[in-house]
């Protein structure tokens, strides 16, 4: 990681520790109700100027929203926390899931409270 990526990824870590993110409630009623989720944050080399390869959750929503080097990881955050609470299954990262999300919505909620269960912990 560069000198300048580094010193970047220092004050985007300050300023996270200045205003926390709140924790994450999930909503009474959904699929996902009492589940613990954790987050990776991987950080490219030439952050913040470039995003990963297009392999993560939120990186489409950061291209349509035109990527600049002024956002910050608490961004990209949030809007993994927006997924969250207003799944996209048009952009789902299997296609599958995304379809049965649209067009079984009662299956997709079962599966959820399922997988919740089972590995949200």
């Amino acid at each position: 990681m560069s000198k300048a990526a580094f010193i970047r990824l220092q004050k985007d870590y300050a300023h996270l520790l200045a205003k926390p993110l709140p924790g994450v409630e999930v909503k009474q009623g959904t699929p996902y109700e009492g589940g613990k989720f954790h987050i990776i944050v991987r950080i490219p080399e030439d952050y913040p100027f470039k995003l990963n390869d297009g392999s993560h959750i939120s990186t489409y929503k950061f291209y349509e929203n035109s990527w600049k080097p002024s956002n910050r990881i608490r961004d990209q955050i949030n809007l993994v926390l927006q997924l969250l609470e207003q799944p996209e299954p048009q952009e789902a990262l299997n296609p599958e899931i995304g379809i049965e999300y649209i067009e079984n919505r009662a299956e997709y909620d079962r599966k959820a409270r399922e997988w919740t269960k089972l590995y949200a912990k």
